[in-house]
């Protein structure tokens, strides 16, 4: 915040400010016909250039970028409250980019590993619902406890070389247990 705020002190950067500017809004005026949605919405290829700019410029090139972006929509007719928005983001330097990379994998494999926990933890659960069906269902149709109604379909599960999921499944599905 401190290089945005000491960056007007110097000549140099105002100029660079400007250029940008300059250079962004003059990217924006040759697709102001490409209209999207009227009044909302338009192609802006230059919306690429903030991103370089920041990069290397540092708060020069991110202001001038969003001077730019003030100045086309004032010119073009799309002034409006989200014109103000390039204002609010931070100066990217690239100083911040290696360590940005690097949060983002981070973040990346720990959103892969949760997935993939929820995935199994999904997959238990699914299997220990079916056990309890199977279970009540072996209770009712051979009136046991359901402490022996698991026992049947862990016996089951191990004599068959199967998961107790896939028992559950067959008693579920009316096959029989073998005793």
């Amino acid at each position: 915040m401190r290089d945005a705020i000491e960056m007007w002190k110097e000549p140099r950067m105002v100029v660079l400010v400007g250029v940008c500017a300059a250079v962004y809004a003059s990217a924006m005026f040759p697709f102001k016909a490409l209209v999207v949605f009227p009044g909302l919405a338009e192609v802006r290829p230059a919306a690429a250039l903030p991103l370089v700019f920041s990069f290397l410029f540092g708060p020069a090139g991110a202001f001038g970028a969003a001077f730019g972006n003030l100045v086309g929509d004032m010119l073009g007719g799309m002034l409006g409250p989200g014109s103000v928005f390039g204002f609010l983001a931070k100066p990217y330097k690239p100083s911040d980019l290696s360590p940005a990379i690097e949060v983002a994998r981070a973040r990346f494999e720990q959103n892969r590993l949760l997935l993939a926990q929820v995935a199994s933890l999904s997959e238990r659960l699914a299997a220990r619902k079916a056990v309890e069906r199977a279970k009540g269902l072996l209770m009712e149709r051979d009136g046991i406890t359901e402490s022996e109604a698991y026992r049947r379909i862990q016996v089951a599960s191990m004599s068959r070389r199967t998961s107790m999921l896939e028992v559950a499944q067959a008693v579920i599905d009316g096959e029989p247990l073998e005793r």
